[in-house]
């Protein structure tokens, strides 16, 4: 094991044989001088060449997908923010200060004026290695003392240009620090994209069992056509006893708008407490989320239901109500009324209703088991940086070690 040794410097301690490097002396900074003519009305939905926009910088990466276009004599008005592979943009209007490396350009690219491209110019920086300055702790914390009891919106070249940051002197470090957060990177989004599969096979599933198109082996029976306020009675009362949240909070967590549940309620009767599967939901919008509780959680907009006393798979009524069509219309309320008349077909077989609904509950098990490995990956990846990147871990070269 190495030791480190460690030295005082202006932004703190930092190891004894990194430097402390500036933007201001050791990066080019540019971006699109004010708007330089150019008008959103220009932008294009397809094209040659695209347009990056602040929203584009989503997790430390470039969103291609969201990428607007131009023309091509918008694309060649400024060769200095034409980008390239391993640049490094931050966002200067909106949410200043998002990073985004720029890698695996899709198509040639430019920037609006909501972003600054950073490259080095020193010799003691390689670009792969700039990065790193750019999502470490420092910057972080220099973008929080940038903003601390302002209502700054915009982040000018005259502050960015004060940025200090250490970096280790040898470039191989900085490329060994580099390889291993890409080591990590490609694992999340290897996983990032098995779940949007998985997702994707889903829904091609739901639009086959939840229609009847294909049946599962062993069932032929009739499909029946039933309204919602037939199978599912209404309640609204103020705590839930539930499973897992992703809203915790201080005390009792409260539900947003916006979401559809299927979960557990604990609910008493005749001084008997039972768990009671129902489904949640929020009358203000059909948007809608599978999710698992276990703590408790009130909200004055959600509303619950809970089946009639039939025979049904309340699990599979859920997936079927993903499959309503509703107009879209801004703060369009959906009162109780208007679901309980909707209708919808389900198998009359129990076994088959139960059937299909283990295929569902399966295919969210296995999205879960991903979604789970790869929050893993990411808080690993965080772990790294904050080691890594201020030095109290090192990353030997085993070449060198083996002399």
């Amino acid at each position: 094991m190495i030791e480190t040794k460690f030295k005082q410097t202006e932004i703190g301690l930092i190891p004894e044989d990194w430097e402390v490097f500036s933007v201001m002396n050791d990066c080019i900074v540019k971006a699109r001088i004010g708007w330089q003519g150019l008008k959103t009305s220009e932008y294009l939905s397809s094209g040659e060449y695209g347009l990056i926009t602040s929203t584009d910088i989503v997790n430390g990466r470039i969103n291609w997908s969201t990428c607007v276009f131009v023309n091509r004599e918008r694309y060649f008005q400024d060769g200095n923010i034409i980008v390239k592979n391993g640049d490094v943009l931050v966002s200067k209007d909106g949410t200043i200060g998002k990073v985004g490396i720029v890698a695996d350009m899709p198509f040639p690219a430019t920037l609006n004026s909501g972003v600054f491209v950073i490259r080095t110019k020193s010799s003691f920086i390689r670009q792969k290695g700039l990065s790193l300055a750019f999502i470490s702790p420092y910057f972080l914390d220099f973008i929080k003392k940038l903003t601390a009891g302002s209502t700054i919106v915009h982040l000018y070249q005259k502050d960015i240009v004060d940025y200090k940051f250490p970096l280790p002197q040898k470039t191989a470090e900085q490329e060994r620090i580099v390889d291993a957060l890409f080591d990590v990177d490609k694992l999340i989004s290897s996983l990032s994209k098995m779940i949007e599969k998985k997702r994707l096979i889903k829904q091609g599933t739901m639009q086959q069992l939840l229609t009847g198109k294909k049946r599962l082996p062993g069932f032929d029976g009739e499909w029946v056509e039933m309204e919602l306020g037939e199978l599912l009675k209404y309640e609204q009362p103020q705590l839930y006893i539930v499973q897992d949240t992703e809203y915790l909070t201080t005390g009792i967590p409260v539900l947003t708008a916006g979401k559809t549940f299927i979960l557990g309620y604990t609910c008493e009767t005749k001084g008997v407490y039972k768990d009671v599967p129902i489904i949640l939901f929020d009358d203000f919008t059909t948007a809608s989320k599978y999710v698992n509780f276990k703590f408790k959680v009130k909200s004055s907009a959600a509303k619950i239901l809970s089946l009639r006393d039939r025979k049904c798979n309340l699990r599979l009524i859920y997936e079927l109500m993903q499959m309503i069509d509703f107009p879209l219309a801004d703060h369009q309320r959906y009162w109780i009324s208007e679901y309980s008349h909707i209708k919808i077909w389900l198998p009359d077989d129990y076994d088959e209703q139960d059937a299909i609904a283990n295929v569902f509950t399966t295919m969210d098990n296995e999205i879960e088991s991903l979604e789970d490995e790869r929050d893993k990956y990411i808080r690993l990846k965080e772990g790294m940086m904050q080691k890594l990147l201020t030095g109290q871990i090192r990353l030997v070269d085993t070449a060198y070690r083996k002399h």
